[in-house]
Parts: structure tokens; C-alpha cells; sequence
């Protein structure tokens, strides 16, 4: 039985051998360095990329890293984890039946996109007019896919115009986004040798969708995430947990400390002194320095772990009948 699991976190994170692309959203007060390879939230020079008062240089979080595990009908353990820009189960872009095709090569040399709400209002105001020239964003947004080479139908969300399932932001489509702005990303785990956990795949295919709202409440200090599995492969999984490693480093992380809340399903940081120092290039967050965490919002948290080291896991647990 294939299955999709559907997760939503609030942040209060082969064949062929695909270039990592990474892209920004920063729609409001956070300025959030995003991935298309399983790590988030980290710039690939090695430093971290969750900046919040954004163009202050203090960051929350220097990585986030998706893994996900489950047991086949054998009962045999899969697991799937990335371990940041160095190691990684996972490749950019949807499953496919030729990762080395024209069409693969052409259509997913990047599997990140990015739009706003201002350029879909856009579009859907002048597509009609004389001369208009679609913005790559929207024409770009990969709604569809080659079903003669593998590759799934429906892909990224978008508003179907005139319901023939078929994206053409010619006919009136856009992509459907939650937020003032959103990026999408897509990867799987079966592209590509198992490089961390060394395992064979399990053949998932994951679709993320980061966004945020501009707001003058604590929204505004706010990144949602929606999380979407795709079970591609004829093995049916149970026990499937898939979750997040983070390494929060709030301001210095040479006094931070960490918990969780399991009533509200929140992991959390904050600092261990009353002022926060400046450590490298971030100044610091100075006097009474902030919280920050992550939350899920329509799952109970499985369990949440730290370590010493500042590192938390936080599995979002979802039943796979």
C-alpha cells in the first residue's frame, strides 16, 4: 500500500550526482537559508543559515536535517538520514526511471524554487494581456511530471484554471503556496547510493514547503514548514517515524541550553546567562536574549532528544495504515 504522510512544523529546520542549489526566504523578520540535498537552515561555506532579526548576523540555528526510518514487510530497518553537506541518503529532485535522461538533466538541473504571493497576484491579473511575459518563478514551478520516464504526474501544488491537471500558467495555472512567500523543494532517497547510512532505499520522495507570513505580530519571527512522503516504491513500510536533527546554536552557542515541551509537542533553546556574548562573527543577542523553537502543529512529537553537544532530534510520529 503507498501511502503519503503529511507533517507541518512551525519554527518559533547516484546515478548521477546533483549540484546542491540552495535559495533564501526571507518574506519577514527571518532570513532562512534553505537546501535541495536534506540539510536546511546552513549556508554551504559551513556557517549557519537561520538569521533572526534578519541582516542582524545572529543565527538560531546552524542546521537542520531531515531523516526518516521504517521497517519493510520483511521486518528489516530502512533508514534515510543526511548528515549536512558532506554526507547524505538523499538526492535532489522526484524518483525517476532515467536520473541521466535529457529531460531529468533539463527540467530538475535545480530542485528549489521560490515565489511570492505579489508574483502569483500578478500573474493572475495580466496573463491574459497582450505581451505578458510569465516570470520564471511561475513558469518554472514544477507542477507536472514525465510519467514515460518514472516520474510522478503531480508534483509541485498549484491551481489548475481549467482543471485539465496539466500546469500551464498560459491557461490562468499558478502554484498554490501558503505565506507571502514559499519555497518548494523535492528529493528522494533512491536516486543514489546511501552514502551515511549505507543502506539500501526505501524509495520515498519528499516534498517541503517552507513559507512565511509578513506580519507585525510574532508571526513575523515565524518559518512554517508542510512535509509531504511519497511512498514510490511496491514495499509497504511500517513503524515509519521521519523526523529532524537540530543543531541550534542561539547567538554564542557556548551557553545555550535546550528543551521540550510534550504537551506542546516543542523543542526548544534558550540561553543559559542572562546576556548573550558574541562568538565569531555574530555579536551576540546581548541582554535577555530570545527562545527560540520548533513546534508541530498537527502531530503529536514521537519523542525529542538532546545531546550535550546543543543537537536535537525531533521525530513527528504519523500512523502508516
Amino acid at each position: 500500500m503507498k501511502i503519503v504522510l503529511v507533517s507541518r512544523l512551525i519554527f518559533l529546520m547516484s546515478p548521477q550526482l546533483f549540484a546542491q542549489n540552495t535559495l533564501t526566504l526571507d518574506a519577514n523578520n527571518a532570513n532562512v537559508m534553505l537546501g535541495d540535498f536534506g540539510a536546511f537552515c546552513h549556508n554551504p561555506n559551513g556557517s549557519a543559515g537561520y538569521e533572526i532579526p534578519k541582516n542582524s548576523g545572529n543565527h538560531a540555528l546552524y542546521n537542520m536535517q531531515f531523516r526518516i526510518a521504517g521497517k519493510d514487510e520483511g521486518g528489516t530497518i530502512k533508514t534515510a538520514f543526511s548528515n549536512g553537506y558532506s554526507t547524505t541518503d538523499f538526492t535532489a529532485g522526484p524518483i525517476s526511471n532515467n536520473y541521466s535522461s535529457a529531460y531529468y538533466t533539463n527540467t530538475f538541473d535545480t530542485c528549489i524554487w521560490r515565489v511570492t504571493r505579489d508574483q502569483i497576484n500578478y500573474h493572475v491579473a495580466n496573463y491574459t494581456a497582450v505581451g505578458y511575459i510569465v516570470d520564471a518563478s511561475i513558469a518554472k514551478w514544477p507542477g507536472n511530471g514525465n510519467t514515460a520516464e518514472g516520474v510522478a504526474a503531480q508534483l509541485a501544488p498549484y491551481v489548475d484554471a481549467n482543471g485539465d491537471q496539466l500546469y500551464n500558467p498560459l491557461d490562468g495555472d499558478y502554484p498554490y503556496i501558503q505565506g507571502d512567500a514559499a519555497v518548494f523543494v523535492i528529493m528522494n532517497d533512491a536516486a543514489a547510493p546511501h552514502q551515511l547510512t549505507l543502506g539500501s532505499a526505501l524509495g520515498v520522495e519528499i516534498h517541503f514547503m517552507f513559507y512565511q507570513f509578513e506580519s507585525t505580530d510574532e508571526i513575523n519571527n515565524t518559518t512554517f514548514l508542510s512535509t509531504k512522503i511519497f511512498n514510490r516504491s511496491d514495499t509497504n513500510y511500517t513503524d515509519l517515524y521521519f523526523g529532524f536533527y537540530l543543531d541550534f546554536d542561539l547567538g554564542n552557542s557556548n551557553n545555550d541550553y535546550v528543551g521540550s515541551d510534550s504537551i506542546r509537542s516543542l523543542a526548544y533553546v534558550y540561553n543559559g546567562e542572562s546576556t548573550d556574548d558574541g562568538q565569531g562573527a555574530q555579536p551576540g543577542y546581548g541582554n535577555n536574549p530570545p527562545a527560540f523553537g520548533l513546534k508541530m502543529l498537527n502531530a503529536p512529537a514521537g519523542s525529542i532528544y538532546g545531546y550535550d553537544v546543543g543537537g536535537i532530534g525531533l521525530p513527528g510520529v504519523l500512523d502508516a495504515d
